[in-house]
Formats: C-alpha cells, sequence, structure tokens
C-alpha cells in the first residue's frame, strides 16, 4: 500500500528547495493528491497497479506547494509588465506533466473552462 509519507519522502527528493517547515503542508497536499488521482482511477484498478502513481502525486503536492508561494499579482521590467496570476508556471508544469503520466489509468475530467 502506498502511504502519504512515502509520496512525501519522495517529493521531498524531486523538489530540492523543500524546508522543514514546508512538510506538515506537504504531507497534507500528498494525502490530497493521493485522493484525487485515486478517485479517478478508472474503475477496478487500485493505485498500485499504476505505474508512476506515488511520482505522479508527489508532483501533484509540489505543485500545490509551489502556488502557496508569494507570487505577486503583477511586475513591472523595464517597459514590460507581467501579470502571473495565481499560478506559476513551474507548478503548471508539474501538474500537467503528472496528469499526463497518469492518463493512461485515468477516466478523464470534464471542466469548464472560461474565454
Amino acid at each position: 500500500m502506498i502511504t502519504a509519507e512515502q509520496v512525501m519522502e519522495q517529493a521531498i527528493l524531486l523538489g530540492s528547495g523543500v524546508e522543514e517547515g514546508q512538510k506538515p503542508l506537504l504531507l497534507a497536499f500528498c494525502q490530497c493528491a493521493m485522493a484525487d488521482l485515486t478517485a479517478r482511477l478508472k474503475p477496478g484498478l487500485d493505485p498500485e497497479e499504476c505505474e508512476g502513481f506515488s511520482t505522479a502525486c508527489s508532483m501533484m503536492a509540489l505543485a500545490a506547494l509551489g502556488e502557496t508561494e508569494n507570487v505577486p499579482e503583477s511586475f513591472t521590467v523595464g517597459e514590460i509588465s507581467l501579470h502571473p496570476g495565481k499560478r506559476n508556471a513551474a507548478s503548471e508544469c508539474l501538474r500537467n506533466q503528472a496528469e499526463m503520466m497518469m492518463a493512461p489509468w485515468t477516466a478523464g475530467r470534464f471542466l469548464f473552462q472560461g474565454v
């Protein structure tokens, strides 16, 4: 059985900048990632049957942790003004990679996006 503690250990190895004070929050994000991905598995599949399940959970937890960092709503460099929003690019990339990694074992997801 894959545990949240194992997923957190892997996340710490993947995310070399995890500080001691962030570990309780990272553990909570690991638990959430495990619950999310487990709920999205195709019927009849267990997490242990899915290659890369713990890695994908680790990546999703690190993405969530990255989104808690202080990201300014906008900043200006010279004449260029940037508005990164709430998600940073590294977190978005980690989440996308985790979702692609789990695609063969998940039932897919329907979501609305604004235009």
